[in-house]
């Protein structure tokens, strides 16, 4: 009767740790598609923006060379190339992070 109730102990915390498991792929699901989303309305802002409030979005500080070079493209370049470069940022989020979502 002890090996049969232990048993039982050991299923039933086996079952609370894949409740907890399938709680948390959910919730990072759920935050997977917050980010995809943003990302779309980041293409939709390259696209149908006003022009001004392109020109004068600010990125932040650059923490990495890659980020450096994107801030510098992106502060003395026209118009068009920021929208082009807002809209391939967008849309490499949108993509990372929706095959996140599918994939998780």
């Amino acid at each position: 009767m002890g090996k049969d109730r232990q048993r039982k102990i050991s299923t039933d915390q086996l079952s609370g740790i894949r409740t907890t498991i399938g709680d948390t792929k959910m919730w990072l699901k759920v935050s997977l598609a917050i980010f995809a989303i943003l990302g779309y309305f980041l293409m939709g802002y390259a696209v149908f923006g006003n022009k001004k409030k392109i020109d004068d979005m600010y990125m932040g500080v650059s923490s990495n060379l890659f980020e450096l070079i994107f801030d510098l493209t992106y502060k003395f370049s026209p118009t068009l190339i920021r929208r082009i470069l807002l809209f391939l940022l967008g849309l490499l989020t949108a993509v990372i992070f929706t095959m996140g979502v599918i994939l998780s």
